[in-house]
């Protein structure tokens, strides 16, 4: 109700000068040329009159407000124009919905004349606009904050920078249409929310009858726009395909990241555009307008479908190579006889799945930035389902070359001295230690695997205990995950304390039964059976003796 009200009152400043109100030209001219002025006093005026909404009391603010200010006789002019702006009739419905459907045409007709004339260009000039964007051109022209003439101005004079002076001169012979264009389209957004919201959608047949001619119109852009489009997603499409073809073994995540970059200036520069776009989603939210979904729907399945064909489904068959000759080199010099030729194959391998992950977080950053600037639930849903597609590729990539590991990663006692008091089973993955209340870093130094390095996890307190992780990582890739069992420990808490003593002696007269870790922290003469000997040892682990 609030944005009703504020877009509603900004109607009066904006919009009601195409002559269907008889506000005096002084007060006309007053609001176009102080419309920044005049929506701060809107705004402070509606949060005034926040409780009950209603519009007398927010025209009374603002006429009060605008006295305040000094602008007295624009005061006066508006008060005197109160009974009209509250009261607007059929008739002054109908010529202002008139004054909408003229400037939705005129825009139009303005929009196909400048993309015809823009297409031109863009077909002699392409490799000098592509060439011209970087990271510079797509800050500056953020800093326009969605002013199309701004940022036209900014990628003319980029051109000029870079030296491409032709290019330059023909570009800013079309800044009149821009400007043009630029204006027709602020108007017809501002008419178009005064008008809808004068209606408040008890007219809705006028209101459906308007969308019709909006869809027309619509339609008619359509072709010329997609053929404007194809001229920069076809060259950009080009490109990256020319550097996918050009891709080594070595230097496939530059590649890719390359590709990012360029996709991410060109997503940046679409943002403007979209931004715009997103006006619009609240009318066909408020008014239910499906068909304009299902127009946004069909271009954008018709775009994921030349997307994925040519660019994200080339790139998974180009890295499938890159994977099927890398992995087929690393695994026909491998001599599987031999301990060290093995676990060089395997550390390779999980080199390759670690750039895999490294690559598919830098992408999935890449599209969660991307949708975060975007406020188009269409669009979101579509850029969603692009990155589980894509992450779904990666993830088969991991898994296919992880396929190729042998397992021969073994844990393995530094010390001799220690066998005793720690015991390795590599097959279960388990590691039955007397060290207790150890820390953990001083427990992995006891350690060591055939290759990677180690880390501890889930320690209590910075100790080991049981359930506590011994994790062999090899670039990154967490290749084996050990479960550590402190003799003792039953609880487990990290501590040999009274209550493992009392969990040992429940199992023991049939109250609980300990099960899997518990079981083996209990048994500690490791007789399979838990009995009072076992009682006596965790009782004397509690008081630091040896058992």
């Amino acid at each position: 109700m609030k944005n009703k009200i504020i877009l509603l009152v900004l109607g009066f400043f904006l919009v009601f000068n195409v002559k269907a109100l008889s506000l005096n030209d002084e007060l006309n001219n007053w609001i176009s040329e102080n419309k920044d002025i005049a929506s701060k006093i809107v705004m402070d005026s509606v949060n005034a009159c926040v409780d009950n909404y209603n519009q007398t009391c927010v025209l009374d603010k603002i006429v009060a407000e605008l006295n305040r200010q000094g602008y007295t006789e624009e005061a006066e002019a508006l008060n005197q124009n109160r009974d009209e702006i509250l009261n607007i009739t059929v008739a002054d419905k109908e010529e202002i919905k008139e004054s909408v459907t003229d400037s939705i045409n005129t825009l139009t007709n303005n929009a196909i004349t400048f993309i015809d004339s823009f297409k031109v260009f863009s077909v002699t000039y392409s490799n000098a606009l592509i060439d011209s964007i970087d990271e510079q051109l797509v800050t500056s022209i953020k800093s326009c904050n969605d002013d199309f003439v701004c940022a036209f101005d900014k990628v003319v004079a980029k051109l000029n920078s870079k030296g491409f002076l032709s290019a330059s001169i023909n570009l800013n012979s079309l800044r009149g249409k821009v400007v043009t264009l630029n204006n027709d389209y602020e108007k017809v957004m501002n008419s178009l929310s005064a008008y809808l919201l004068i209606n408040e959608a008890n007219d809705f047949d006028s209101i459906t009858d308007l969308f019709i001619d909006l869809k027309q119109n619509i339609q008619k852009l359509k072709t010329p726009m997609n053929n404007l489009l194809k001229i920069y997603y076809d060259d950009i499409y080009e490109r990256i395909e020319d550097r996918i073809d050009n891709i080594g073994t070595n230097n496939i995540i530059d590649i890719y990241n390359d590709i990012i970059n360029k996709l991410d200036s060109y997503t940046d520069l679409e943002m403007a555009l979209l931004n715009k776009i997103n006006k619009f989603e609240s009318f066909y939210n408020s008014y239910n307008l499906t068909d304009y979904e299902n127009i946004i729907k069909r271009e954008l399945n018709s775009y994921r479908d030349y997307y994925r064909t040519n660019l994200i489904d080339r790139l998974d068959v180009k890295l499938n190579s890159y994977l099927d000759n890398k992995i087929n080199d690393i695994v026909d010099n491998t001599d599987i006889t031999n301990n060290d030729s093995v676990i060089d194959r395997n550390t390779k391998l999980y080199d390759i799945m670690s750039k895999i992950n490294e690559l598919k977080q830098s992408i999935i950053d890449f599209i969660n930035e991307r949708n975060n600037k975007i406020s188009f639930p269409l669009i979101n849903e579509y850029i969603v389902a692009e990155k589980e597609y894509i992450g779904l590729k990666f993830d088969e990539a991991y898994t296919k070359t992880e396929s190729y590991i042998i397992d021969i990663l073994l844990i393995e006692n530094k010390n001799a001295i220690d066998a005793s008091k720690l015991i390795i089973d590599n097959s279960s993955d388990i590691i039955l230690t007397k060290f207790n209340h150890m820390i953990g870093t001083d427990f992995l130094n006891k350690l060591k695997p055939t290759y990677g390095t180690l880390n501890a996890k889930n320690l209590y307190n910075d100790k080991i205990g049981t359930l506590s992780k011994v994790e062999v990582n090899v670039f990154d890739v967490v290749a084996k995950s050990v479960t550590i069992v402190v003799v003792g420990d039953v609880s487990p808490t990290g501590e040999v304390d009274i209550t493992d003593i009392v969990r040992t002696c429940n199992h023991m007269f049939g109250k609980i039964t300990l099960e899997g870790y518990e079981y083996m922290a209990a048994d500690t003469d490791m007789n399979n059976t838990i009995d009072i000997t076992d009682i006596v040892n965790i009782a004397n682990i509690m008081f630091g003796k040896e058992i």
